[in-house]
C-alpha cells in the first residue's frame, strides 16, 4: 500500500480531538483485524490460512503507521509544551529588556603586573623557534 505524507494544522484547541480520532481508528481497525482474520488451528497449514495471516499483517503494518503518527504528534506537542515552560522560565535576554551596562572592572596594580609578565612570557614563546635538545 502507497503512503502520501501529508500536513495539515489544527487549532491546538482542537489536537486532542485529532490525536483522539487517529487512536480510536487505529484500536477499531485492531480490533476488525482481529475478529475478521481468525485461523483455525486444524487448518493452519492450509493455503486459506496463509492468505488470512498475510492480510492482517498488512492490516496490522497500517495501525502501526497510524499509532507512529500519533506518537509523532504527542512527542511533537509534549516538545512544544516543554520549549515553552522553558522560555517561561528563562530570564529576559538583553535584547529583551533594556541595554545592560557592564561595569567596567578596575585592576590592581598587582593585577596589572601580571598581566603584563604574563604577555610578555607569551611573547617570548612565540620569538623563539621550535628547538629540540638532546
Amino acid at each position: 500500500m502507497a503512503r502520501v505524507n501529508i500536513q495539515y494544522s489544527v487549532d491546538l484547541s482542537e489536537l486532542a480531538d485529532e490525536v483522539g480520532r487517529l487512536y480510536k481508528k487505529a484500536i477499531t481497525n485492531l480490533k476488525k483485524c482481529a475478529q475478521e482474520s481468525p485461523v483455525k488451528t486444524p487448518d493452519i497449514l492450509a493455503l486459506n490460512s496463509l492468505e488470512k495471516i498475510d492480510t492482517m499483517r498488512k492490516e496490522l503494518a497500517i495501525i502501526d503507521t497510524i499509532l507512529l503518527d500519533v506518537e509523532n504528534i504527542i512527542t511533537g506537542y509534549i516538545q512544544h509544551q516543554a520549549a515553552e515552560q522553558t522560555q517561561r522560565l528563562q530570564p529576559p535576554s538583553p535584547t529583551q529588556t533594556e541595554e545592560m551596562e557592564i561595569p567596567q572592572l578596575q585592576l590592581s596594580d598587582e593585577a596589572l603586573a601580571l598581566q603584563q609578565k604574563l604577555a610578555a612570557f607569551k611573547e617570548s614563546l612565540e620569538e623563539e623557534p621550535d628547538e629540540i635538545s638532546p
